[in-house]
């Protein structure tokens, strides 16, 4: 598994029919010992064509919005880091509107941000610009259009300028190696819809997210769109080690599976035999019936499926032992096949546990003793 957050940007954006462009996009990734605390992000910006100005606030938007976002501090959230970033964006492009004469002079502008950081996707969102997650077949859009119609025609009912209190919309997605992020403005999705850009990305690969972009953007113009249209393209090639806030979210809604017995099968591995079974956890010796590797599995007793701490603890373990390798700590795997019940994999180690050697060892002289210690302090 790689050590560092690895991301391809790739983006495309013209006027189209109108004279001016007013979209706005950019990216940003830290070198390779920051982006394991930063991330990377990208940023989309459509200007609301009403506005003669509006061209100014999508590239001040997307601009500062990133030129901030690397200046934060490394103790910040991501959510804290973007949340204040586009709050102070939002009050400068509403005060810069109230001394602006008319609704024509005015700055307004959606905007999307995405920060990919870790194992996770931080989606934040105003307007009707769109973010999409696709993987392999499957695309899914994260975002919602902030729109109302009246008499027949849509208005964004939120825009980047518009209210002195911003309400914006922030969710998290789990990523995977290969996943693909699509941001769009409305004169690419206006058009397109998700099959149209799945059968797109299915055509011309993600190998180059320029030339994908590019033709994202001329499908759209030639399916009879009148607006600007962007596209902006993140790939994720690698991701680092997940943080124990990331496995303890995803490992935590797991349902504890019941106590098992030598036959037993759970997740493709096999119950070869009980190691101990106790009240606070269980753990067997199995075999995966793929493979006929050997692993010790341990599961939380039933007891402690309400108790969060010990759980937090249990699934701690799990980090630690995937976190951290040394002679004297038990590795755990990451498993070959996703899980559905709360347990992890540990490294099979033959002997006897220390309790059994005390108990066949009494009166241990001083030198087995000094060996032994000398291991636990390791």
């Amino acid at each position: 598994m790689s050590s560092t957050l690895q991301v391809r940007f790739g983006g495309y954006s013209i006027a189209g029919p109108k004279p001016v462009n007013q979209d706005a996009f950019a990216a940003w990734c830290g070198q390779a010992e920051s982006n394991l605390l930063k991330g990377a992000a990208a940023a989309i910006a459509d200007g609301v064509s009403s506005c003669a100005d509006s061209h100014v606030a999508s590239q001040t938007a997307v601009t500062s919005f990133l030129d901030d976002y690397s200046s934060t501090p490394y103790t910040w959230s991501v959510h804290k880091s973007a949340r204040q970033i586009i709050s102070g964006l939002n009050a400068w492009i509403y005060q810069q509107n109230t001394n602006r004469a008319s609704h024509n002079d005015s700055l307004l502008t959606t905007f999307s941000a995405v920060v990919l950081k870790s194992n996770t996707l931080h989606c934040f969102h105003v307007g009707d610009s769109r973010v999409y997650h696709v993987r392999g077949d499957a695309i899914e859009r994260l975002t919602q259009d902030h729109v109302r119609t009246e008499r027949g025609q849509e208005y964004l009912s939120r825009a980047l300028g518009a209210d002195r209190h911003l309400e914006l919309d922030y969710s998290t997605h789990e990523l995977q190696v290969g996943d693909l992020v699509l941001l769009s403005t409305d004169g690419v999705h206006g058009v397109l819809k998700r099959p149209e850009l799945l059968a797109l990305i299915a055509q011309h690969g993600t190998g180059h997210l320029e030339q994908l972009a590019r033709h994202m953007v001329q499908a759209a113009l030639n399916a009879g769109s009148d607006d600007n249209l962007t596209v902006l393209l993140m790939a994720v090639d690698a991701l680092p080690h997940e943080t124990l806030d990331e496995v303890h979210r995803k490992l935590t809604q797991l349902p504890i599976p019941p106590v098992l017995q030598v036959g037993n099968k759970i997740d493709g591995y096999e119950v070869l035999e009980i190691i101990f079974s106790g009240t606070r956890s269980h753990m067997y010796r199995v075999r995966d019936m793929e493979t006929g590797e050997q692993f010790t599995l341990k599961t939380p007793s039933l007891n402690f499926a309400e108790d969060a701490m010990y759980l937090s603890g249990f699934v701690r373990e799990e980090w630690v032992g995937q976190s951290i390798q040394h002679v004297n700590v038990m590795r755990t795997h990451v498993p070959k096949r996703p899980k559905q019940f709360l347990y992890y994999l540990g490294e099979y180690i033959e002997g006897i546990n220390l309790r059994e050697w005390m108990y066949d060892n009494p009166k241990p002289g001083m030198d087995a003793v000094r060996r032994i210690v000398k291991q636990v302090v390791a």
